[in-house]
């Protein structure tokens, strides 16, 4: 009973704690970089690695060709077919003729998919930095501009950058919309304090000469093995870059089988993970969900009340944290109107930290835009 108690003190702290830490630096208007502000325009090489992504392809490369229009900043655009079976490669082909380089990837050239797709844009990009981007995404106008201009002011070696999920009337849109707002926030706050770091691979930036080529045959893992390589470095210059501007959009997936594979997906990268400080940050989350379940069970078989109250202060602790947290984040994104699903997402929350924990831990394979892969 005693040691019970303690446990749940314990973890509602810490994750409180995380929480609040999060949120503090979020909020915090103190740059992560120290100015240089040079003078001369790098050249952006803008990478876009695909699959079957026919739906969305067309759509990515206007918003970013209506930059080009506004911005004149110099850049190319490098778009990777990774053997799409869907109509991506004759879609792609009609817009060679405005200025995009097209390249296919071998049939069966490598385990990696992605990663190959990006060596062999890499090895065809003219630009000092690069830009990449997923194939699902859409940039705001005046994108290429922030970012052109936090580079020359700031000079770094790796940029992480936002990722918003469109709006959404749906309960799985919304709980996406949140379940994303919230780890934007996470991944800046670790950039930050540099206690931990990661990046999303559908919006980061970087020098093309910190690229870490990856040889080990895995799929996923292209942006965290990226900033973890450039970060080992304790003279590297890395930040996120908090601005509407040069934030993403998306779309929410649209069943919730295939929202849990692409988590497990993203799951499986932190495999490897040899940061403390970034474990700990992963499974204080994960155990605090798994504790939130266990409670009605622990009082059914063992504690009766007390585990009920446990659980209700339990529960109040990290609804107020979260709301708190989570209010902040969608007023940056403007997904203020998602909050309205906030009580059953935070119920769904809880099954789903679970169940993409256990799941990151036990499955080796996962389902990827009709791959079986790893």
């Amino acid at each position: 009973m005693i040691f019970y108690t303690v446990f749940t003190v314990a973890i509602v702290a810490a994750y409180a704690y995380l929480i609040l830490f999060n949120l503090q630096h979020w909020t915090s208007s103190k740059q992560a970089l120290i100015q240089t502000n040079i003078e001369k325009s790098p050249f952006f090489s803008i990478l876009i690695p695909v699959r079957n992504e026919a739906e969305n392809i067309t759509k990515c490369l206007d918003s970013i060709l209506v930059n080009k229009d506004v911005d004149f900043i110099n850049f190319e655009i490098i778009v990777i077919n990774d053997n799409s079976t869907d109509q991506t490669p004759s879609i792609l082909k009609s817009f060679i003729s405005k200025g995009i380089k097209v390249l296919s990837l071998n049939k069966g050239v490598a385990k990696s998919h992605k990663k190959a797709a990006l060596n062999l844009g890499l090895s065809k990009a003219n630009g000092n930095y690069i830009i990449q981007l997923d194939g699902d995404v859409i940039v705001p106008q005046n994108y290429l501009s922030t970012i052109e201009q936090y580079v020359k002011k700031f000079s770094p070696d790796f940029l992480a950058a936002p990722i918003k999920i469109s709006n959404s009337q749906t309960l799985l849109g919304n709980f996406q919309i949140l379940d994303c707002a919230g780890m934007m926030m996470v991944t800046q706050a670790g950039i930050k304090s540099k206690q931990w770091y990661m990046a999303n691979g559908a919006n980061m930036v970087y020098k093309k000469s910190d690229y870490a080529y990856d040889e080990s045959g895995k799929a996923s893992g292209d942006d965290i093995n990226n900033i973890q390589s450039v970060a080992s470095n304790p003279e590297s210059r890395i930040a996120f870059l908090k601005d509407i501007n040069a934030t993403v959009q998306t779309n929410a997936e649209k069943k919730w089988s295939a929202l849990y594979h692409q988590r497990i997906r993203w799951g499986t990268k932190n495999r490897g993970m040899k940061n403390p400080k970034m474990i700990i940050m992963m499974l204080i989350p994960f155990i605090n969900a798994l504790l939130i379940l266990a409670h009605p069970i622990l009082a059914i078989l063992f504690f009766g009340k007390v585990a009920w109250v446990l659980l209700a202060i339990h529960l109040f602790i990290k609804s107020t944290v979260d709301y708190i947290y989570l209010k902040e984040a969608t007023a940056f994104f403007k997904n203020e109107a998602s909050m309205r699903f906030f009580i059953n997402s935070a119920v769904l929350h809880v099954v789903y930290i679970s169940l993409i924990g256990l799941g990151s831990l036990f499955f080796k394979k996962y389902k990827w835009k009709g791959r079986i892969v790893e």
